[in-house]
C-alpha cells in the first residue's frame, strides 16, 4: 500500500518483477536445499551444524553464480529488467541481496527443521517491518528504484540477528536434544532426495516468480503492478498453505502410520483458516485493492477474486504434495508441479492477450483446479482397486 501511494505504478511494476526474479535466482539457487532442510534436521542430530554451514555453502555459492548468467543475458530474457546491470554498483547491489535472499529462504527451514518454527514469523517480522520503513525512506533519494532498495536492505537486516540465534541458540540447543540412536541421512540419500525435489522446486518456482515477468513482457509496466499487488494478497494464501504443509513433512517421518491422519488434519485446519480469508477476498476484492489506489482495483479486482479461489485447490495440491515427501516419492511431486508449470505458463501466455492479467489469473486457478481433479481421481481409482472393486476396462464398460 505505501509503495503503491508513494511511487508511481511504472515503478511499481518494473520494481515488483526485477523482485520476483530475484527470488526466482534464490530459490533455484538454493537447489532446493530448505527442503533438505526441513527433511533431515530433524534427525541429524551431532550433524546438524555441518547439515546447515554445508547448505549455507553451497547455496550462496550457485546463487551468485545464476545472478552473473542471468544479468549477462537479461536483455534476451526479461528487457524490461535490464536496468539492473545499468551500473557496476546496481549490478553488485542485485547479486549480493540475491545472495542474502538464498540465506533468508534458508533460514526459514532451518528454524523449522530443528523445532524452533516460532521463530520463523518473529524473522518474518523484522523483515517486513524494515521494508515498509525503508520504502517510505528511499522514496525520495531513490524514486526508480526505492522499492527494490527497501526490499534489498530489509534481507540483511533480517538475516544478521536470526542467524546469530540459529548458530548460537538453535543448532546447540537441538544437538544436545538429540536422541542416542538418531543418525543423520547419509549424503548421497540427502543428494538422492534433493535431486527429485529439486525438479519439482525450479517448476513451482517457473509457476510463480516468472508470472509477474510474464505478464511486464506482455501487457507492460502499469498491468504488472496492478497483477503483483493481486498477487502478493493471494500468494500469502498459498504461503500459509506451505508452511502447513511442511509442518506435515516435519512431524510424519516419526510417525509415518499416521501420515494420512496427520494430513486430514492440516487438511482441517487449514481450511479454518484460510477459507474465511478467501470469502473476504472473493467478496471484496474492489474495496480490498482502492486500499492501493483507484487505478489497482479497477485493473485488478477480478485477478483477485481468481486468485483468492485458487487457494483451495492450490492447499489440497500442497498436501499431497508434502505426504510423497514424507515418503521419498519424487516422481509423485513432480508429477504434481511439473504439469502445473507447464499448464499455466501455456494458458497465461494464450489468455493474456486476450483477458490481460484477469486472464493470467484464470490460467492460474485452471491449473490449481486441474490438478487437483486429478489428484482426487486418482486416490478414488486406488481406493477402489484396494478395496478389491476392480475398475473394469474400457472393453468390459463397452460391454456393460
Amino acid at each position: 500500500m505505501l509503495a503503491a501511494h508513494r511511487y508511481p505504478s511504472t515503478v511499481v511494476g518494473v520494481n515488483s518483477a526485477a523482485i520476483y526474479a530475484m527470488t526466482f535466482l534464490a530459490g533455484i539457487g538454493q537447489l532446493n536445499l530448505m527442503s533438505a532442510m526441513v527433511r533431515f534436521i530433524p534427525t541429524a542430530g551431532k550433524s546438524t551444524l555441518r547439515l546447515v554451514t554445508s547448505a549455507y555453502l553451497v547455496g550462496v555459492a550457485v546463487t551468485g553464480l545464476f545472478c552473473v548468467v542471468f544479468l549477462l543475458t537479461v536483455g534476451f530474457w526479461s528487457p524490461g529488467l535490464i536496468f539492473l546491470r545499468s551500473t557496476p554498483a546496481l549490478a553488485g547491489l542485485f547479486i549480493l541481496s540475491t545472495m542474502a535472499w538464498c540465506i533468508f529462504v534458508l533460514e526459514d527451514s532451518v528454524l523449522t527443521g530443528s523445532g524452533e518454527a516460532v521463530w520463523v514469523p518473529v524473522s518474518n517480522l523484522i523483515f517486513g517491518v524494515s521494508k515498509l520503513v525503508l520504502i517510505l525512506v528511499f522514496a525520495g533519494p531513490f524514486p526508480r528504484a526505492g522499492i527494490l532498495l527497501s526490499w534489498t536492505a530489509a534481507i540483511t537486516v533480517a538475516v544478521v540477528p536470526t542467524s546469530f540465534y540459529i548458530f548460537r541458540r538453535a543448532i546447540p540447543r537441538h544437538t544436545r536434544a538429540a536422541k542416542a540412536e538418531e543418525a543423520p541421512a547419509a549424503a548421497v540419500q540427502i543428494v538422492r532426495y534433493v535431486a527429485g525435489d529439486y525438479v519439482a522446486s525450479l517448476c513451482w518456482l517457473g509457476a510463480t516468480a516468472l508470472l509477474p515477468v510474464l505478464v511486464l513482457n506482455n501487457a507492460g509496466a502499469e498491468a504488472t503492478a496492478a497483477f503483483s499487488l493481486a498477487w502478493v494478497i493471494a500468494f500469502s494464501l498459498f504461503s500459509v498453505n506451505a508452511g502447513m504443509g511442511s509442518s506435515l513433512i516435519v512431524e510424519a517421518p516419526g510417525n509415518r502410520s499416521q501420515l494420512s491422519t496427520y494430513g486430514q488434519k492440516v487438511l482441517r485446519h487449514t481450511l479454518v483458516l484460510i477459507s474465511p480469508v478467501v470469502a473476504i477476498l472473493v467478496l471484496a476484492a474492489p474495496w480490498v485493492l482502492r486500499i492501493f489506489g483507484q487505478s489497482y482495483a479497477d485493473q485488478g479486482s477480478s485477478a483477485l477474486r481468481l486468485l483468492a479461489l485458487s487457494a483451495i485447490p492450490h492447499l489440497i495440491n500442497t498436501i499431497y504434495a508434502s505426504r510423497a515427501r514424507v515418503q521419498r516419492r519424487m516422481n509423485r511431486v513432480i508429477g504434481i508441479y511439473g504439469p502445473a508449470l507447464v499448464l499455466v505458463i501455456t494458458l497465461s501466455l494464450l489468455l493474456v492477450h486476450v483477458a490481460g492479467i484477469t486472464g493470467v489469473a484464470f490460467a492460474w486457478l485452471i491449473t490449481q483446479t486441474v490438478i487437483t481433479t486429478a489428484l482426487l481421481t486418482g486416490q478414488l481409482r486406488r481406493r477402489r482397486v484396494r478395496s478389491g472393486h476392480r475398475l473394469p476396462s474400457d472393453r468390459e464398460a463397452e460391454a456393460q
